[in-house]
């Protein structure tokens, strides 16, 4: 499934350990909106999966 990374909002975190520096590798989106609409598991799965890149630079935004 492809998503408009545009379209999403309100990106919250969880996972986050602040011992691993600037990596956070086991922090993850766990809800944001889509569209307007609050994101389902399965399209929180896929955000996180298939877009870690951008997962991990909007946790970057949020924290810093």
């Amino acid at each position: 499934m492809k998503l408009e990374l545009s379209k999403i909002e309100d990106m919250e975190f969880s996972g986050i350990d602040h011992s691993e520096g600037m990596r956070f590798t086991d922090a993850y989106c766990s809800s944001a909106y889509y569209k307007g609409q609050e994101m389902s598991d399965e399209l929180l799965e896929v955000l996180n999966d298939e877009y870690s890149d951008f997962v991990h630079e909007s946790l970057l935004k949020w924290l810093y």
